[in-house]
C-alpha cells in the first residue's frame, strides 16, 4: 500500500485540528506524547498570564500539502507560527499503520483521558 505524501500531511492537520476543536477522531491519540510530534515553536504569552489565558490558533493546508499552523495570544498580540513539509522526518508506512492500531487499541483509555481533562 502507497500513502500519498500530501494527503498524510492533510489528513494528520486535518485530526490535529478535530483534535484542537474537540472533534476527537480515530487515528490519533487524546494524550501528545502518544502522537507524532511534527514541529514546535514558542509563543510568548505576557509574564504571570493565566493558565487559559485565550490564543488563536490557526492550521492551513496549501495545495503543496505544505501545513503552517499559526498561534497569537489574543491580550498582547505575540503571535508565532510553523511551517511543516512533507520531506523531512516522514513516517514510514509501517510506522503509521502501528500508531492507527495503536489508537484503536487505546480508543477506551483515550476517551477516559479527555472526560478526567474536561
Amino acid at each position: 500500500m502507497r500513502i500519498n505524501p500530501d494527503e498524510a500531511v492533510a489528513y494528520g492537520a486535518a485530526v490535529h485540528a478535530a483534535i484542537l476543536s474537540e472533534g476527537f477522531k480515530n487515528g490519533e491519540r487524546a494524550r501528545a506524547p502518544d502522537n507524532n510530534l511534527l514541529g514546535s515553536f514558542v509563543l510568548s504569552c505576557r509574564p504571570n498570564a493565566p493558565r487559559g489565558t485565550p490564543l488563536d490558533v490557526c492550521f492551513s493546508i496549501n495545495e503543496n500539502g505544505i501545513l503552517t499552523v499559526s498561534a497569537k495570544e489574543i491580550s498582547t498580540g505575540n503571535m508565532n507560527e510553523i511551517t511543516i513539509t512533507n520531506d523531512k522526518e516522514r513516517l514510514k508506512t509501517l510506522e503509521i499503520k502501528k500508531m492507527i492500531e495503536e489508537a484503536e487499541k487505546y480508543h477506551v483509555e483515550d476517551m477516559k483521558f479527555l472526560r478526567k481533562a474536561k
